[in-house]
């Protein structure tokens, strides 16, 4: 069974503030749309709150998205990325470090490692001696609904991963750090 989505928004810029935080509970079929939320995005939440349900912060039911700003997310492709890294490094670096990105791309390999799964994309160059490809590292604590769709994963699928660029010249020299699989 697929985990209900939620959405966090802050009342405050004070990170240890619980009592300004609002939990929104959406319907599991929203799951595709509330997960491509980027932090930072202005949205407008309608749901309910259950005289029951009280606590730390103020957790809404029933959630539905009523509008939403503009996404800051740079979507493109793993092809797209690597061919823009191979041909200026530096300005690549630059342009995407720490950047929320929406990636797509088909899966070469799949392996969990600790508490992540880590895919690597193909990239533009798949014939060369060594191509230019994106790591993927996916988080998983504590998220057994995560793990059971990452352990599914197969090369030769397409992917669409929502996370945030790294460059850290590893065996492949781009890396998306991410807790979101979308597709």
């Amino acid at each position: 069974m697929a985990a209900q989505p939620q959405l966090v928004l802050r009342g405050s810029e004070d990170q240890q503030n619980i009592l300004a935080i609002v939990q929104c509970m959406f319907p599991v079929r929203d799951e595709g749309v509330v997960n491509e939320l980027i932090a930072g995005q202005t949205v407008t939440v309608r749901g309910h709150i259950e005289s029951d349900t009280a606590g730390f912060g103020a957790p809404q039911l029933d959630c539905s998205l009523v509008e939403v700003s503009e996404s800051p997310a740079i979507r493109m492709t793993a092809k797209q990325l690597t061919m823009e890294y191979a041909a200026d490094k530096d300005g690549t670096k630059k342009k995407y470090t720490a950047k929320p990105m929406i990636l797509e791309g088909a899966i070469i390999s799949a392996e969990e490692k600790g508490f992540a799964f880590v895919f690597v994309l193909g990239g533009f160059d798949e014939s060369a001696a060594e191509p230019v490809r994106v790591t993927v590292e996916i988080g998983h604590a504590g998220l057994s609904h995560l793990k059971t769709r990452l352990a599914a994963a197969r090369p030769g699928q397409s992917v669409r991963i929502k996370g945030e660029a790294g460059f850290p010249e590893l065996e492949y020299p781009i890396t998306l750090y991410t807790e979101s699989l979308l597709k």
